[in-house]
């Protein structure tokens, strides 16, 4: 995807996923001030070595009406925020 692009899973199935740096289910490396938006959606199974076995993300991150469960990872086993362009933690909001 293009850095200047946006993210939103909707009603999706994110499971049985590896990665050995971070994000074993989702990754976002953009630096963009757009949200990742995840609605009505399940993040489960998910591993990784680094961080986030779920979600690591280093967007500003909406998660509404959805479970995520039973990852793991060597920290952070659901969800992992990283740092923005500012240097700032991003902003996880979830409903």
């Amino acid at each position: 995807m293009k850095r200047s692009s946006r993210l939103h899973p909707r009603s999706i199935t994110i499971t049985g996923n590896y990665s050995n740096f971070g994000g074993g289910g989702i990754y976002t490396a953009t630096t963009s001030s757009h949200p990742v938006v995840i609605t009505g959606s399940t993040i489960t199974g998910n591993t990784s070595d680094s961080g986030g076995g779920g979600i690591w993300s280093h967007s500003p991150l909406t998660i509404t009406d959805s479970t995520i469960s039973g990852n793991s990872s060597g920290s952070g086993a659901g969800i992992v925020s990283g740092r923005n362009q500012t240097g700032r933690e991003s902003l996880i909001m979830i409903k």
